[in-house]
């Protein structure tokens, strides 16, 4: 009965051992594929795969780490060290305490920082990792990824230039500037020529529309105003009267354009204050009339010539006396009259 015992017993413990051996096999397949597919994953999006041995201080890449820092495997050192060379001289301080940190357990590793690749070449690298630890929570290895975000970074600088050229021109424009919403037509922000031209600040306009202000002295014309933007999506050179805070008539001619911003359609509105251009032109008009209107009425007869003698004006006298009428005289050269005489 005992060696019965006995040997059912290694029996037992022989086919536990197959199944252990057998689950075993097929993990390490599973894990194998596994790796495969990351790596084929991690290859596709050209991420640079790396793990750092923190108690020996040994550093494995992959292939595509090599490419990111434009180092060949034989040229590589193997240690946290030849990171740092790579590594741009004003960002190692930071980079170097962002992994400190990461590996006492302080932050994930979640990163941003410059290389220098042997031709001089600077990139911008985007790296994450994580740390694993033993049962007392000492870092022993930690396992991330780089990839190069230089093209994002340049997208993001001209982005930030172009904002910030488009606020200076904002807020330094001396012609008067507003953004409102599409929808609704209120204000999100004006500038400082706006303030000056119509008298209204910040605060008189915040979360109102021009309507409720009664800014527009026609209705009929920001009617066509927003016709035509919602048809073409911009005006040019569009003519209008306004009314300032203080209720003087100001002449303005508007450039809008609809915009997209933060996911809200707005209309930006650019309108010079042609106030005094249209009170000089409407002057000289009626100057002009009124001269014209002496010189009709005068006994002496009158002509008007350019630099080559072509008529340019004549009154009812000078028609009398030399035959012809207005029209007839104002296609022809002093010197035709000149040699009929």
């Amino acid at each position: 009965a005992p060696w019965g015992y006995i040997i059912g017993a290694f029996l037992e413990f022989s086919v536990a051992i197959g199944i252990v051996l057998l689950h075993f096999q097929r993990s390490k397949a599973e894990l194998k594929a596994s790796n495969e597919k990351m790596t084929l994953a991690a290859d596709s999006a050209h991420f640079g795969i790396w793990k750092l041995d923190v108690k020996e201080n040994r550093l494995e890449w992959d292939d595509w780490m090599f490419r990111l820092y434009g180092i060949k495997q034989n040229d590589f050192k193997g240690v946290y060290e030849a990171w740092l060379a790579g590594v741009h001289p004003d960002d190692i301080e930071r980079s170097s305490k962002e992994v400190d940190l990461a590996l006492k357990g302080e932050k994930d590793f979640d990163t941003e920082f410059r290389i220098i690749k042997p031709d001089g070449d600077v990139r911008h690298l985007k790296a994450h990792g994580t740390v694993s630890r033993d049962s007392y929570g000492d870092a022993l290895e930690m396992i991330g990824i780089n990839y190069d975000i230089t093209e994002k970074i340049k997208i993001e600088n001209n982005i930030r230039e172009s904002e910030e050229k488009f606020r200076l021109f904002f807020h330094t424009s001396p012609d008067s500037i507003s953004i409102t919403r599409l929808e609704d037509g209120k204000y999100i922000e004006i500038n400082q020529g706006f303030t000056q031209t119509m008298g209204y600040n910040r605060e008189d306009v915040e979360g109102k529309t021009s309507t409720e202000l009664n800014i527009w002295k026609s209705p009929d014309d920001r009617k066509r105003l927003l016709e035509r933007l919602i048809k073409k999506g911009y005006v040019e050179n569009f003519e209008a009267e306004f009314l300032g805070k203080d209720g003087q008539i100001k002449d303005g001619l508007m450039s809008a354009r609809v915009q997209t911003i933060n996911n809200v359609e707005t209309i930006i509105s650019i309108t010079r204050d042609i106030t005094d251009r249209k009170r000089a032109e409407k002057a000289l008009k009626e100057n002009e009339e009124q001269l014209r209107s002496i010189l009709q009425t005068a006994m002496d007869g009158f002509w008007l010539t350019d630099t080559r003698g072509k008529l340019l004006e004549v009154n009812q006298t000078y028609c009398q006396m030399s035959g012809f009428n207005r029209e007839e005289l104002l296609g022809m050269n002093i010197s035709d009259l000149e040699a009929k005489e």
